[in-house]
């Protein structure tokens, strides 16, 4: 059972946790690549100069840990995400 003095405490310091890539909707962390925290967007493509593209470009790379503004909270990511009752935290759901 969740300690409620922790929980006032984390309030009290103005804790949150933050719409970063690895929680977002377009996010696509798949393959070896993702074990380092790597993937590609699903929303933010480009056309990559060095080889064959799809039509509408690839994903950027990205990293866990970044966010952009078109961030969206994906509802199976903060289910899988393990925060338990630390997802009162979640910033702007």
């Amino acid at each position: 059972m969740p300690d409620d003095n922790k929980f006032r405490a984390l309030r009290d310091l103005g804790h949150t946790i933050p719409g970063l890539c690895n929680y977002c909707k377009h996010d696509n962390f798949e393959g070896l690549k993702a074990l380092n925290g790597w993937g590609t967007c699903r929303l933010h493509t480009y056309q990559h100069l060095k080889h064959e593209n799809p039509a509408k470009g690839e994903g950027v790379s990205i990293h866990i840990t970044e966010t952009c503004p078109q961030f969206k909270w994906d509802p199976n990511r903060i289910t899988q995400s393990g925060l338990g009752p630390h997802q009162k935290f979640i910033d702007h759901v």
